[in-house]
């Protein structure tokens, strides 16, 4: 009796084991999803809060006049056709965006791109929309 108890019983046994088992796997795999999906979440924000800083005709014309280097705010604003104040508040708005960088030197500030990768960004949109 007891070897028969014993033989209905092992693989029972096993397979409670075996569900454990992948019970617990799935545990860590959520738990990694979850870790995953928390970082996803926060480059999502971080390139949402780039995108808008870039969604603006005015902006991106400046942005893509400051690829050839740093500029002043009267070169940029002669460069773009935009009056100095319109100039002046975008790069400001850019500029708190980490977008753009600002040197001042006597009276005159200067703007350059704050990041290089943003060079990139600007090369696959003048690919996509400058042809």
């Amino acid at each position: 009796m007891f070897g028969r108890y014993y033989a209905i019983r092992t693989p029972l046994s096993r397979t409670i084991i075996l569900l454990l088992t992948l019970i617990y796997s799935y545990i860590d795999i959520f738990a990694y999803m979850n870790i995953q999906a928390k970082e996803l979440r926060e480059r999502a924000h971080r390139a949402g809060h780039c995108l808008k800083g870039l969604a603006n005709e005015a902006r991106l014309v400046i942005v893509m006049t400051l690829r050839s280097g740093e500029k002043g705010v009267n070169e940029l604003s002669e460069a773009t056709g935009y009056p100095q104040p319109t100039v002046s508040q975008h790069l400001s708005k850019m500029k708190e965006r980490d977008l753009v960088e600002a040197r001042r030197e006597g009276n005159q500030i200067f703007y350059s791109i704050k990041d290089k990768r943003l060079l990139e960004f600007l090369d696959l949109m003048k690919a996509l929309f400058c042809k």
